[in-house]
């Protein structure tokens, strides 16, 4: 009788110490389940500043099946180093889905316009020589600059005269006294186009990135909009362009 009690006390011990490692285990597994979440949570939220993108994302998009890139990670790969000349590698779809619930898109252009800025992304483009510049353009930096450009489309320009580009036309094309003004487009899609004809001939190629962008091609086919980009030392006017456009980039991966 004493030997059985003595058994159903090991049992009920051996069971009591099996529940506790359990319980630590399950304790453990939830803990670093919540740790894990959470950092993959700071990862996709993080680069809230131009600084902190340029410093952790100085390489390019890594695309290895065609329309198989997240449109969330392409976004968030995005750098002044990146290749602008070819497409992301984001789907049609995926694209127009990313562009629907912009936090700042509140004049609605992209969510309306997002399909239309793949299709062109994805045409070959050419010079007014008929040369093909490019397979197609990185559909990150199209709304990338018509973001910075129009304000994220509040811009007058973008809403009064369908320019989301900042596109200009010369009033004087006298290159010491040129003035220029807001181009008025018909269409959203007609100032699209005019973007790429423009960047098709003046500084776009196949090695273009944000870096290089105004320095890829120096015979820019205006002397008045070179003018208009350089300053007569050869320095940009507006040198914190590329870091402004990354910028909209990297906000355009906040939802409303």
């Amino acid at each position: 009788m004493n030997e059985l009690k003595e058994r159903r006390k090991s049992v009920i011990k051996n069971v009591f110490g099996v529940g506790i490692v359990l319980t630590i285990f399950a304790i453990s597994f939830v803990a670093i389940t919540h740790l894990k979440t959470s950092k993959d949570y700071s990862q996709e939220n993080v680069l809230e500043d131009v600084a902190t993108i340029t410093a952790q994302n100085d390489g390019e998009i890594n695309v290895t099946e065609e329309y198989d890139t997240n449109p969330v990670l392409a976004a968030h790969s995005f750098s002044t180093n990146t290749l602008i000349a070819e497409p992301s590698g984001v789907s049609r779809n995926d694209f127009i889905e990313y562009c629907s619930n912009m936090k700042y898109d509140t004049k609605g252009y992209f969510s309306r316009n997002a399909g239309m800025i793949w299709d062109y992304c994805h045409k070959l483009i050419y010079d007014q020589n008929g040369n093909i510049v490019s397979n197609g353009l990185n559909e990150y930096f199209v709304l990338g600059v018509a973001a910075y450009e129009s304000n994220w489309g509040t811009s007058n320009a973008s809403l009064t005269k369908n320019n989301a580009f900042g596109r200009r036309t010369a009033i004087n094309k006298n290159v010491s006294l040129y003035e220029t003004k807001f181009t008025e487009f018909d269409s959203d899609e007609e100032c699209l186009c005019d973007f790429i004809d423009s960047i098709a001939n003046t500084c776009l190629s196949s090695e273009s990135t944000l870096n290089n962008f105004y320095y890829c091609n120096q015979k820019l086919k205006y002397p008045y909009w070179k003018n208009e980009v350089f300053n007569s030392n050869g320095s940009l006017k507006e040198p914190d362009w590329k870091y402004n456009v990354l910028k909209c980039i990297s906000e355009s991966k906040k939802r409303v």
